[in-house]
């Protein structure tokens, strides 16, 4: 990147390639916000002039200065701050920005959501451009506006679904789907509350062979969020760890996890330790569904899940 020609405190610069060159504050009265408002922007959601001049002052360019006008476009239009900051950090240019979530650069493709809200089309723009701090901002504002089982029920689900339709149509789309688990997970893990005591927790695995524990995430912040304490163990368990936690831990329930029905083994519920009171297994995901298992709960929804595996407060 090509730095300022002078450093001059009060005026635009002009680069050696001729990118515009601002100050915070001469960014900020071309936008018509606060240089304060610029810097928060910058601490809190990355979004930070791209330039710096030979003396080490920070400068916005051209570029930058799009970004800040469709944010605050955007806030008018009565988006919140992280969702417009994020939707601009990814926007491509000539791309629609009524919404967030544009894609930026290199995306090139979209999911096909006909019939999609706003919130899963920005989503889907965001993943495609492989864009995860842009994903994570977006999932942190729609949790904090409709919680996590509404967020994954509204937009998260139909986007993964989305993605997973269109890799088995052509075969591609698995890069989309590790960046957009990436970001969703990160926004999941921001969500989570600090702390719920009290009980005995309920314990959260996916089965040995298991890699995709997304939907155990959100499940585990779900519970969270409903006061029920949960330890998550993740990914492939195998079945010796998983014995040992729950000997560890004691569950009053415990969620297996397995997308696949080659990795729904019901074998592993039978070695799991005798409690007391007796321990609960509940089966999570599709791998289940043609498994011969006894009678153990399937649920099979995210709200059937929480309802199955939380405690009454």
């Amino acid at each position: 990147m090509a730095l300022p020609m002078k450093d001059d405190h009060n005026a635009p610069v002009a680069s050696e390639q001729g990118v515009l060159s601002l100050s915070v504050g001469e960014a900020a009265a071309r936008v018509g916000l606060t240089a304060a408002t610029l810097r928060t922007w910058d601490r809190r959601y990355g979004l930070a002039p791209s330039l710096r001049t030979a003396g080490g002052h920070r400068r916005y360019s051209s570029t930058d200065m799009e970004r800040l006008r469709t944010a605050a476009q955007l806030i008018e239009a009565g988006h919140p701050a992280a969702q417009a900051v994020a939707a601009s950090m990814a926007r491509v240019v000539g791309d629609d920005t009524s919404a967030p979530g544009a894609g930026r650069a290199g995306g090139g493709k979209v999911l096909p959501l006909p019939e999609g809200t706003a919130e899963q089309r920005g989503l889907a723009r965001s993943a495609m451009s492989l864009d995860a701090d842009a994903i994570t901002a977006l999932i942190t504002t729609m949790i904090d506006q409709h919680g996590v089982i509404g967020t994954w029920d509204r937009v998260i689900s139909p986007v993964l679904v989305s993605v997973g339709e269109r890799w088995a149509r052509t075969g591609t789309g698995v890069e989309v789907e590790h960046v957009l688990a990436t970001g969703v997970a990160a926004a999941l893990m921001k969500s989570l509350p600090r702390s719920v005591n009290g009980r005995r927790p309920v314990l959260l695995a996916c089965m040995p062979d298991e890699e995709h524990m997304l939907p155990l995430l959100a499940l585990h912040s779900a519970l969270l969020a409903e006061g029920t304490p949960s330890v998550l163990l993740g990914h492939k368990v195998p079945q010796g760890a998983m014995v040992d936690a729950v000997k560890r831990v004691r569950p009053r329930k415990v969620g297996l996890w397995a997308q696949m029905p080659a990795r729904a083994d019901s074998g592993i519920v039978e070695v799991l330790p005798q409690l007391r009171p007796p321990l609960s297994p509940v089966l999570l995901g599709p791998g289940w569904r043609a498994a011969s298992c006894g009678d153990y709960p399937r649920p099979a929804t995210l709200t059937d899940a929480v309802a199955e595996l939380a405690y009454a407060r």
